[in-house]
């Protein structure tokens, strides 16, 4: 791949690791959302002008490739790098900052590797398909925000990153009709999130051993299917069994284990 082929980026640094004296090799989710991995030449700042890192954990960057790459070879270079957004607050909090690490590091395991080398100047990246991107950036900047004013909750920030998923993935239950009856839920008493079925069911027709009440995750994904994330001010406060339940559902669904992630123990 030439230089001449090679176009500017923009993505959110999901992690890094120092690489020599002055790089630092990093895995972006690109505005697709899907991820590449970049060494940034100079990355870790320092230098003759001891210059700051700019390469940070949750950060917007704005890079361009540099060189060509071997066929086989997923590591891009980079020495052409700016900031594009950084967050205030979320250092500054310890909730919010293992918050935001969890956040990372889920969508460094769901994104999908961008194939950089099959692409030519006419195969431009589609950067209106936002998908996961527009789930994890929307996360952080309005965190961010809450922070600044005072407002931040974080099982409503972990609840909504859940909801959202949810939705992106293409795993949202049914939220009109119990599963197996098909009578409305709103006239269903115990409603359960069945995730064997991927959807809400009648509790009281369960063995009262494995009978759970979900309504309030229900009301919640309801309240979140047209919800944009500037309006979270607008969703009531929620106690720690959404953001569990929705964890809970995701994992099923997708495979994954508490063990799978270092950052879970931080955040629950």
């Amino acid at each position: 791949m030439n230089s001449e082929n090679l176009h500017q980026y923009e993505g959110i640094i999901l992690n890094k690791t120092p690489f020599k004296e002055r790089h630092l090799v990093s895995r972006v989710l690109l505005k697709n959302g899907k991820k590449i991995s970049v060494n940034f030449l100079g990355g870790q700042g320092g230098g003759k002008k001891m210059k700051s890192s700019v390469v940070q954990l949750g950060h917007g960057i704005r890079f361009s490739l540099t060189g060509k790459l071997k066929e086989g070879d997923q590591l891009n270079l980079c020495k052409d790098f700016k900031p594009l957004w950084s967050p205030q607050k979320i250092r500054d909090n310890h909730r919010a900052f293992y918050l935001m690490c969890f956040f990372l590091e889920f969508l460094d395991k769901i994104s999908l590797t961008e194939d950089l080398q099959s692409r030519t100047r006419l195969q431009q990246i589609n950067f209106e398909d936002l998908g996961l991107y527009n789930v994890l950036s929307n996360s952080l900047f309005f965190m961010d925000e809450a922070l600044q004013s005072g407002e931040f909750n974080s099982h409503k920030f972990l609840s909504i990153f859940f909801a959202k998923l949810v939705f992106q993935l293409g795993l949202t239950p049914n939220l009109e009709i119990e599963y197996f009856s098909e009578i409305p839920l709103v006239k269903v008493p115990c409603i359960q999130l069945s995730f064997e079925n991927g959807a809400f069911i009648d509790g009281d027709k369960v063995e009262v051993q494995e009978r759970m009440d979900h309504k309030d995750v229900w009301e919640f994904l309801k309240a979140c299917w047209n919800f944009k994330f500037k309006d979270h001010k607008n969703i009531p406060e929620i106690d720690a069994n959404v953001p569990n339940v929705l964890l809970s559902y995701l994992f099923f669904q997708l495979g994954f284990s508490k063990s799978d992630f270092r950052s879970l123990e931080l955040v629950l």
